[in-house]
């Protein structure tokens, strides 16, 4: 959750790139927990966490990017995956 932390300051402090970033970095946290989901049979779970991670980097890179729609985009998969999960 400190990546989370990270990424609202940033983004009240209006630094896009560090928006992004906090975003990438907050990704492979969330594979390896998706991982472990699917590791303990719960396949579904750890899919939707694995998606909802590289949603959340292409949306990071979108920003860093300065692609809006590619990283609205990427944050409506984000929300779908969390809607599965």
């Amino acid at each position: 959750m400190t990546s989370t932390a990270a990424a609202l300051l940033a983004f009240l402090a209006r630094r896009e790139v560090l928006v992004g970033l906090t975003l990438v970095a907050g990704a492979p946290g969330l594979i390896g927990w998706g991982v472990a989901h699917i590791a303990i049979d719960d396949v579904l779970v750890g899919v939707a966490l694995i998606v909802l991670a590289v949603m959340l980097a292409v949306s990071g890179i979108a920003v860093i990017a300065r692609r809006d729609v590619l990283g609205r985009v990427a944050l409506v998969g984000a929300g779908l995956a969390v809607a599965g999960a």
